[in-house]
């Protein structure tokens, strides 16, 4: 199923209860779980700070808004002021989540910035595999072959 550019579906992970199918002059049809949950948690926790707020911020502008750009761009910014002081497993998810919106984008030279970056960082094998639960099935494999 074609992730970019019209028509399109978005992804519907684990744990979500909709999906957005746009048809290919850009209408948008959200498609919801019939025994959806009256309180949807859409992101925005004021409990987290950091690279981690980060990436919540980014989930909810991808997921919900169906905004790619601005989820590189904020995730772009909060790897540059938060990166440094985050631990390893926040900076992998944001590197897998902009590895993930570059093949979206069809973006290659940005992908493979994302995947060397990714790369670069030591995880535990348990680490890599929450990882790759969170990402596209492309991503996924890849974590999973980089063991």
């Amino acid at each position: 199923m074609p992730a970019t550019g019209c028509p399109r579906i978005t992804r519907f992970r684990s744990g979500q209860s909709r999906f957005t199918l746009v048809d290919p002059v850009g209408n948008s049809l959200i498609v919801i779980q019939r025994d959806e949950p009256e309180q949807l948690e859409y992101g925005g926790s004021r409990g987290l700070a950091g690279l981690a707020r980060v990436l919540d911020n980014a989930r909810t502008l991808r997921d919900f808004k169906n905004d790619d750009r601005a989820a590189t761009r904020v995730l772009e910014v909060g790897l540059h002021r938060f990166g440094a002081t985050a631990d390893s497993v926040d900076r992998a998810r944001a590197y897998a989540a902009l590895a993930e919106l570059a093949v979206a984008a069809g973006d290659p030279d940005r992908l493979a910035r994302w995947k060397s970056a990714l790369d670069a960082i030591d995880l535990t094998p348990d680490e890599r595999t929450t990882i790759a639960a969170d990402a596209s099935e492309l991503l996924a494999a890849w974590l999973g072959a980089a063991d």
